[in-house]
């Protein structure tokens, strides 16, 4: 007690202050008029509304990107066919302040090849999908088609048929071609012929080996064809049939087409048709109806097999037979031209475009007196049709065959 009476004893000591009044501030310039305090306080809110309208941005902005980590798969070295694992998030033209640009991470990415090996050589390869499915076929045994694009040959050595799978290129040597045996080995003069006239044409291969580093695949159209010979033209069905046999029809790819003869491939068999089982219209020219690489069908006529094996020998086919023939257009008493596709001694036969029958036309009937040869493109009329047969006479030899003047 006494403590506290001595301290409110010396509180009292203090002089007593008295507060001024608003006129003696006034008189004395401490105290600013109205307007001036307004201005004042004006200028103390200016800092505090600018911290909060920077708070208030900096609150609303995003937070900046964080750049992504990612795992590298395998060694720690980096390599030249890499993958990309993010593309840029943000141009750099335009980016607001603040952010950050999402960087391009890699990751290192493991080639094999059909075998499931790991290529070693992490080199970018052009063509490594073509590869690996080269590859994969050869490990399957599978059969691929292509089309011939070209040969190549250095001087005096056998040819070899090219042609590309995207960038890759594949070879099959001369001997691997599958040309019908038994007969005498050509020269390279000859070889360069016989694949040079197949070029354009579509043929099964098997490949035979892959060369990753230089891009070159080796393959063979022999071991397509034994193969397609003993799957199917060799096979026989449930009911214990041959599934090719006559009267079936079926696919042929066209490889070589002359003016009066064509070569296809029936199932691995290389079969040859003449001009007459080409088709139902008439033509002189094979070439003005079929095309190489074409696919046509055909109709099997007869097929010849070994009586112990059971392998087709030859095969006797005909397009003409597969075709849906035409009806006859021809009318009796009407005029027409053609071209003599045949003689006996008592007629002559009249081949005419468009119509699937030959026009016999008796040699007493013919108002023609000089003498007529094969391929004379001549004038008739119709002079009556018998049972689907038309018969008719020979009017005017319109051009000749040995010298082509028109008359």
């Amino acid at each position: 007690m006494e403590y506290l009476e001595n301290i409110l004893e010396q509180e009292s000591d203090f002089p007593e202050q008295t507060e001024p009044s608003l006129e003696d501030l006034m008189r004395e310039g401490d105290m600013p008029n109205e307007q001036e305090y307004t201005e004042q306080e004006e200028a103390s809110e200016k800092p505090s509304k600018k911290r909060r309208k920077k708070a208030e941005e900096k609150q609303g902005q995003e937070e900046p990107v964080e750049e992504l980590s990612v795992l590298d798969i395998g060694d720690a070295e980096t390599s030249d066919t890499e993958e990309e694992l993010y593309d840029e998030a943000v141009s750099s033209a335009e980016q607001e302040p603040g952010t950050v640009k999402r960087r391009r991470r890699t990751r290192q990415v493991e080639l094999l090849d059909g075998e499931g090996r790991v290529i070693q050589d992490h080199r970018p390869i052009d063509g490594q999908r073509e590869l690996s499915l080269l590859s994969a076929a050869q490990n399957g045994r599978r059969i691929l088609s292509a089309t011939l694009d070209g040969f190549e040959a250095e001087e005096g050595t056998m040819p070899r048929a090219v042609f590309y799978v995207g960038p890759v290129k594949v070879m099959i040597p001369f001997n691997e071609m599958g040309f019908r045996s038994g007969e005498e080995e050509p020269d390279h003069i000859d070889a360069r012929l016989r694949i040079g006239a197949m070029l354009g044409a579509k043929i099964y291969y098997m490949v035979r080996g892959v060369d990753m580093e230089n891009r070159v695949v080796g393959a063979s159209r022999r071991d397509a064809m034994n193969l397609r010979r003993r799957t199917v033209l060799n096979a026989k069905s449930s009911n214990g049939e041959y599934r090719v046999r006559e009267g079936v029809r079926c696919l042929a790819q066209l490889l070589y087409v002359d003016r009066f003869v064509a070569r296809v491939e029936i199932y691995g068999m290389e079969v040859y048709l003449h001009i007459g089982d080409i088709s139902n219209l008439w033509g002189n020219d094979i070439r003005e109806v079929l095309h190489i690489g074409e696919e046509r069908p055909v109709e099997i006529v007869e097929v010849i097999r070994d009586d112990e094996t059971g392998e087709a020998v030859s095969i006797t086919a005909s397009m003409r037979l597969a075709e849906e023939a035409p009806q006859v257009g021809l009318q009796t008493q009407n005029t027409y031209t053609g071209t003599i596709s045949g003689f006996s001694d008592t007629a002559f036969y009249v081949k005419a475009a468009g119509i699937p029958q030959e026009i016999r036309c008796p040699i007493k009937s013919n108002y023609v007196g000089e003498l007529m040869e094969m391929n004379d493109v001549v004038k008739f009329y119709v002079r009556a049709i018998y049972d689907g047969v038309p018969t008719g006479a020979i009017l005017k030899i319109l051009k000749k065959v040995n010298n082509r003047t028109w008359y």
